[in-house]
């Protein structure tokens, strides 16, 4: 007997209806499922990298505010004298008593009243001039211990600088991590303070009204010479004015992340007036944004 066996091909349309109900897709399918990935993506990643950026931006002000506050406790030392931006250290104690360095002894003078200039207040390990970002680093933090941290300033009230016995400071608890080592002129250096940002290779920038009597171009012409530094001027002006922010205080000056400070210039307390694209992303403790124009 001979047997006859049907032979059925496949409708195409069957075949869809398989693989669909099997869980497969269609290339037209997956390469809809592409687009729309790419398109979330697409609009997602902005706000990733927005939010990034806030996150290290208000890291920034944070280490900011515990700046400011390690300057609040140096004034509750020392009678509220707020630590200079602009500091000369001879490398002969004699040197105290020329007029090169007329105006840090005045300085010294105040917050120290007992300071034996004979003895040079003993060895801090630094000569020369100190600009705001060192001063910053030097007053609140102290001389330099044998580890290379820093170790507040001596008890002694003729000879603050003195290493070893009892200590008063330092004032803010500097990440090691973020120090800048002291340069390789022939004077001996301080250090400078980097923020927290990613990269980072631009110190803050420290200016001191000096309790409210004015900010000193000196300081600024001081902070020019160093390399880092592109400005001009280096703190922010009121527009129409010259009022200077913060006025009665200090100024601390983050580059942002493009490592640069800008040019500077008239700031209304909202707006930046003088738009420079170095000055767009800086953080400033009298600010509560970037300096956006």
């Amino acid at each position: 007997m001979i047997s006859h066996r049907k032979h059925h091909r496949s409708n195409p349309a069957q075949q869809h209806s398989a693989r669909a109900a099997s869980g497969g897709f269609t290339l037209i399918e997956l390469m809809v499922v592409v687009v729309i990935i790419g398109v979330l993506i697409a609009l997602i990643t902005p706000a990733i990298f927005a939010s990034v950026r806030k996150a290290r931006e208000a890291a920034v002000r944070t280490d900011i505010t515990d700046l400011e506050k390690g300057i609040t406790s140096f004034k509750t030392e020392f009678g509220g004298i707020a630590p200079p931006s602009y500091i000369n250290f001879p490398s002969n104690p004699a040197d105290w008593n020329t007029s090169t360095y007329a105006r840090s002894r005045a300085i010294i003078r105040r917050i120290w009243p007992q300071f034996n200039f004979a003895a040079n207040g003993g060895d801090t390990g630094l000569t020369g001039e100190l600009n705001g970002a060192e001063c910053l680093v030097f007053f609140l933090g102290g001389v330099p211990d044998s580890s290379g941290g820093l170790d507040g300033f001596s008890k002694n009230p003729s000879q603050p600088f003195k290493k070893g016995g009892p200590r008063v400071g330092p004032f803010y608890n500097f990440d090691s991590g973020r120090l800048t080592k002291p340069d390789a002129s022939g004077n001996s250096k301080a250090p400078e303070y980097l923020d927290p940002l990613p990269g980072q290779i631009t110190p803050y920038i420290y200016l001191s009204s000096y309790d409210g009597r004015g900010y000193r171009s000196e300081d600024g012409t001081k902070l020019q010479t160093d390399a880092l530094t592109t400005s001009a001027t280096p703190w922010y002006t009121q527009v129409g004015g010259t009022q200077k922010f913060k006025p009665k205080t200090h100024q601390i000056i983050s580059p942002g992340s493009d490592n640069k400070y800008g040019t500077f210039g008239d700031y209304d307390g909202k707006n930046f007036k003088s738009p420079s694209i170095d000055d767009e992303d800086n953080i400033t403790n009298f600010s509560s944004a970037r300096l956006t124009p």
